[in-house]
């Protein structure tokens, strides 16, 4: 069915990429730097005269990220259910 395609590929995005998968890499790629630009900007906004001049980036950042990591962290319990690990509907999401 097309929601198993779905699940299927999206389970394939948020699994560590094999080099053959680009399109995996890209998304591996995206999530670890999106992860390091975090712990920089939370280093940034430490400093007071920074974090005033520009704090309408940091807000707006701060929700970009947030939104980006729920996002994937709802789509890794949703499709992780087609690895035989996790294919248990409620214990298997929970591990």
């Amino acid at each position: 069915t097309q929601y198993k395609k779905i699940q299927r590929f999206t389970y394939r995005l948020l699994t560590v990429a094999k080099k053959s998968d680009s399109l995996s890499l890209a998304v591996d790629i995206f999530i670890q730097s999106l992860i390091i630009v975090n712990v920089i900007i939370v280093i940034i906004e430490t400093i007071k005269p920074i974090y005033m001049a520009y704090q309408s980036f940091f807000q707006a950042f701060d929700i970009f990220s947030c939104i980006i990591f729920t996002i994937e962290y709802l789509l890794r319990i949703w499709s992780y259910g087609l690895d035989p690990r996790f294919n248990q509907p409620l214990t298997g999401r929970l591990r």
